[in-house]
């Protein structure tokens, strides 16, 4: 295959995405998240690139951080003591479908992670889109699971990143 031939080339695989739909989301509730505010920009910045890796995730610039806080794509959870922002989910909509770009929470705890997921429904539901779609890592044993349990359906559809050996 693919990655047989790459790898006689001198390439090694570094990462496969996969692809998931899911053509009807439900409702889960309402929406009761709150949106990253201009201020969280750095902080999310900077979330992003220390737990994603920049040559396979498509991390946002800080441009388009700031463009997704204004467009209201950008929802978070923050550290009860300090108030920084320490897990998020960002979403792009596009025309009749909502693309999930980032999930991530860093505080340990699996219903403020669950939490963000959740509301992605919720917000899609308030804004009434019913078809999301998302790439996922192959090997991601977190988020892979909990999106089949919700509903997403992998398409077929694989991203393979080589390195040169």
């Amino acid at each position: 295959g693919l990655v047989d031939t790459l790898n006689r080339g001198g390439y090694k695989l570094f990462q496969t995405f996969e692809r998931y739909y899911n053509n009807h989301v439900e409702h889960r509730g309402e929406f009761t998240g709150e949106f990253a505010n201009e201020s969280d920009a750095q902080h999310i910045y900077d979330l992003l690139y220390a737990n994603f890796i920049p040559y396979t995730d498509h991390l946002p610039s800080m441009s388009e951080i700031h463009d997704r806080i204004r467009n209201k794509e950008i929802f978070v959870n923050r550290d009860k003591l300090s108030g920084k922002v320490n897990g998020l989910f960002s979403l792009n909509f596009e025309k009749h479908r909502c693309f999930f770009t980032l999930w991530i929470n860093t505080s340990g705890d699996i219903n403020e992670s669950l939490s963000l997921y959740f509301n992605a429904f919720n917000y899609m539901y308030e804004k009434g889109y019913e078809k999301a779609y998302l790439w996922v890592r192959e090997d991601n044993k977190f988020s892979k699971p909990i999106h089949l349990i919700h509903g997403f359906i992998f398409d077929g559809l694989k991203d393979y990143t080589f390195t040169k050996k």
